[in-house]
């Protein structure tokens, strides 16, 4: 028990200093698993993928009319906010395994 209340305080630790540059889901593999990094990775894609939904008007705006500068402008911020909100999302997400994690040493230690 002693063990697992460790690694779980490692764990945190590592997760809590991340930063947008490091990869996440090397630190959650690293410290829980192939199959919980899985479903960690699984959790990342969604958050992308609603935030996929943000470019897409911009996107058509800018497919609809290439050569029109202002359409490039409209791309290029929509990409802008994109890449914002996947930032927010994984820091989103990290946050929650954060919480998560830290119910769960509050278990352990109420056990031990």
């Amino acid at each position: 028990m002693g063990k697992e209340i460790e690694v779980t305080q490692q764990y945190l630790a590592e997760l809590e200093k991340w930063n947008i540059f490091k990869n996440e889901v090397k630190i959650v593999k690293k410290w829980k698993g192939k199959e919980y990094a899985g479903e960690f990775t699984k959790q990342q894609i969604l958050r992308r993928l609603v935030c996929l939904v943000v470019i897409i008007p911009g996107a058509i705006a800018f497919f609809l009319k290439p050569s029109s500068n202002m359409n490039v402008v409209i791309l290029f911020i929509t990409l802008l906010i994109y890449d914002f909100c996947i930032l927010l999302a994984n820091s989103r997400g990290v946050k929650k395994e954060v919480e998560k994690q830290q119910a769960y040493l509050e278990q352990l230690i109420k056990v031990k």
